[in-house]
């Protein structure tokens, strides 16, 4: 049910030596940064057909590494009722939108989150 890993977010306390390094040693390109409404900043890497989302919360987290995974899926309700059975924490009602894409942040059980997408046109 699961479809494309999409992106890979790892925590990270400092963007610009966060960046040094994937940007200047692992020689990534740096596709996009900004700074979200809620101050958190992030920055998007591209590597073969994902990416490498850095996070960095206006508080600087007290561990950095994985923060999430980012799935795309076909059937965003279909995988939420699958996760709810698994016992993880899921929202009871989900709503799509078939105009644009759908996203549920679900915590997982190994401390990460899991972050499902369901893009637009892909209403079931």
């Amino acid at each position: 049910m699961l479809g494309k890993l999409q992106h890979i977010g790892i925590l990270v306390k400092n963007m610009d030596t966060a960046l040094e390094f994937y940007v200047k040693v692992l020689e990534l390109p740096l596709r996009e940064r900004r700074v979200l409404p809620n101050k958190t900043e992030i920055a998007f890497l591209p590597i073969g057909s994902t990416e490498i989302e850095l996070v960095s919360p206006l508080e600087p987290p007290e561990n950095e590494g994985l923060d999430h995974l980012a799935f795309l899926v076909d059937d965003l309700k279909g995988m939420s009722k699958k996760l709810g059975e698994a016992g993880l924490p899921v929202p009871s009602n989900v709503t799509l939108d078939c105009s644009k894409p759908t996203t549920l942040f679900i915590p997982g059980p190994n401390g990460f989150t899991f972050e499902i997408t369901q893009l637009p046109g892909k209403c079931v």
